[in-house]
């Protein structure tokens, strides 16, 4: 049985930061602008919704995203599900116990048993990560549109950290 770990509530914390974070920078985008960048928030918000999704079931599958188009284009739809996020994340429950974890395009690959061991912190981290990810994307698009941005928007916490520049801003 897998323990709770010390640095679960963290990840959660971070988590609703980045959509905090998101949402922000929504907020200060006109219709055009965000229909720019629109897509990377609609994929944010709906790897979010899988993973609350299966932490209920307790089989998150990534590639079961709803795919809604409106999300790309309405910054209101945008904001309302991530405001909506940002307070289920907080009720996930116990963070440390474990899920399964749909392999990314398992019906593509073949594979007979598509389901991986993975544990709900494992998978906050990942969605971290891919949020960042995702971030950058945001920032290449909006940038040369003439949207300001920090110029840590984008950057892992780590690169932050050890004062890593992995491009000139």
């Amino acid at each position: 049985m897998l323990s709770v770990s010390p640095a679960l509530p963290a990840l959660i914390r971070l988590n609703r930061e980045w959509l905090a974070q998101a949402a922000e920078l929504i907020e200060r985008l006109d219709e055009e602008r965000y229909a720019a960048a629109g897509p990377h928030f609609r994929h944010i918000v709906e790897f979010y919704d899988c993973f609350l999704r299966g932490v209920t079931s307790g089989k998150i599958d990534y590639d079961g995203r709803s795919r809604e188009r409106r999300l790309e284009t309405s910054r209101e739809s945008a904001l309302e599900r991530i405001a909506t996020l940002r307070a289920d994340l907080e009720t996930v429950g116990e963070p440390g116990r474990p899920v399964m974890v749909k392999a990314e395009d398992a019906e593509g690959l073949g594979l007979a048993d598509p389901w991986l061991a993975s544990s709900v912190g494992r998978e906050l981290q990942s969605l971290s990560g891919h949020t960042v990810h995702h971030f950058a994307i945001i920032a290449l698009t909006l940038r040369p549109l003439g949207v300001a941005l920090d110029p840590s928007f984008g950057v892992a916490p780590s690169t932050l950290r050890h004062g890593d520049r992995l491009c000139a801003r």
